[in-house]
């Protein structure tokens, strides 16, 4: 385990950082509910008795107060850890409360008052960047008890940094999209090809289903096929109209053309799926219970497959999805707010939020651990973590891809492909010409 060597300059430091001032809580909800679930002792990655711990808690001369922002699900979940962790530190006048503030909204909560928001939240990947540029995360370039990014799986590590920086402790690894596959259909063997899949479906009558015109999904074609999308400040880089993109299109176009990959919606999945008419499907984990329930011993999952393009075998990537746990830079007790950050999402509370609450760890010896080990779905997600990407685009890739999705399912031949690629990834750049804008243009030239 890595630790961080304190000098009396260290201490003197610190001991400035915490007589600095308070922030003002007024609206503070207090602890009350406890849930003694919680294990009381030091856990595998958390050391309260190590030289980094005992240095705060000797330069800490003031109470502590900390306001921590969760959803409402996870509101019982951490009371009980900030009871757990108030109890190592008797010495200490330390004080946790807990509110709540749900995760989709967390963005616009913090950064409408960035200075008196929570000390402590969590938050979904997706808006760090804008929470980064907002000032409202503490990077993280030390730590007590062990580094984040030499114990969480790369992807949840890329997903909590900006330009290399960590800004934000994983806490979860478990929003994202795998193979669902019936095994009275498929072997082993099969789900490895996408291509042999739709060959032993058509065989038995049956669909292979997935949401092609939705760029979250339609993603993982082109990322697999070595295409570049990424966020470039208000717009997207993307060359999809490229002669990769148009391989990987021509690919696509080409399967759906078979009648066996169809694009199907969440809605129609569930319906066609308890119609019999689904044998595999690709989807993430709020699906599980659905399919679970249908296939029932025939129920199979795994990471994605590989498909063919141009003739060579790649692998289907994703989007990955993380919750994350910031720490507020404007907080009076930055470093007490990143202790506890580091404790509520080491591997023994990850593992406590798995078994409490089905949340995919992010830590990677937690998602090796026996009961997570027994979870098929969080163990193909965990396998996908491999080829999953965190979600970096402008708002303006959602639309596009979404329609080139749709028209890509409807098996265009190969000569329609690049004009359809090349309207695509001009609006996915963000440099397309809106309808609206076209006919403010036509109204000014009358």
């Amino acid at each position: 385990m890595k630790k961080k060597t304190w000098t009396i300059t260290s201490v003197l430091l610190l001991c400035i950082l915490i007589l600095s001032g308070c922030s003002d809580h007024s609206d503070d909800i207090v602890a009350e509910e406890k849930d003694t679930s919680v294990h009381k002792e030091a856990s595998a990655d958390f050391d309260p008795d190590s030289d980094t711990v005992r240095a705060l808690v000797e330069a800490t001369t003031d109470p502590v107060e900390l306001m921590v922002w969760t959803s409402e699900e996870d509101q019982d979940m951490t009371r009980s850890i900030a009871e757990s962790f108030t109890s190592f530190f008797p010495e200490v006048d330390l004080k946790i409360n807990v509110g709540v503030e749900e995760e989709p909204m967390i963005q616009a909560a913090v950064l409408e008052d960035v200075e008196h928001a929570a000390d402590v939240y969590t938050f979904v990947d997706d808006q760090i960047e804008a929470l980064v540029e907002g000032g409202a995360l503490s990077p993280i370039k030390s730590y007590f008890n062990y580094d984040p990014k030499d114990v969480n799986v790369p992807s949840s590590v890329e997903a909590a940094s900006v330009d290399g920086i960590l800004y934000a402790y994983p806490m979860t690894a478990d929003n994202g999209y795998f193979l669902y596959y019936d095994k009275s259909v498929f072997s082993k063997e099969d789900i490895e090809s996408l291509d042999t899949m739709v060959e032993v479906a058509a065989k038995e009558k049956k669909k292979i289903a997935m949401h092609l015109s939705n760029g979250w999904y339609l993603y993982s074609f082109f990322r697999g096929g070595g295409c570049i999308l990424k966020r470039d400040g208000e717009k997207n880089s993307c060359d999809w109209d490229s002669a990769k993109g148009e391989a990987v299109a021509n690919a696509v176009s080409g399967l759906c053309r078979t009648g066996v990959f169809v694009n199907m919606d969440d809605a129609t999945m569930t319906e066609q799926l308890g119609e019999g008419q689904i044998a595999a499907m690709i989807n993430g984990t709020w699906r599980a219970a659905d399919v679970q329930e249908v296939w029932g011993n025939k129920f199979g999952v795994a990471e994605l497959p590989e498909f063919t393009v141009g003739g060579r075998n790649v692998q289907m990537a994703s989007f990955s999805g993380c919750k994350l746990v910031g720490v507020n830079p404007n907080s009076a007790h930055v470093e007490w707010g990143k202790l506890f950050a580091e404790y509520m999402t080491d591997e023994d509370n990850q593992i406590h939020r798995f078994e409490k609450r089905r949340l995919g760890p992010s830590n990677e010896a937690a998602q090796a651990s026996s009961g997570v080990q027994l979870d098929p779905v969080i163990v193909a997600l965990a396998k996908q973590s491999l080829y999953a990407y965190p979600q970096r685009v402008a708002d303006s890739y959602w639309d596009p891809a979404a329609k080139l999705g749709e028209q890509l399912s409807q098996g265009p031949q190969l000569e329609e492909i690049p004009e359809l690629l090349q309207t695509a990834a001009e609006a996915i750049r963000g440099n397309a010409t809106t309808e609206t804008e076209e006919e403010s243009s036509e109204e000014a030239g009358e």
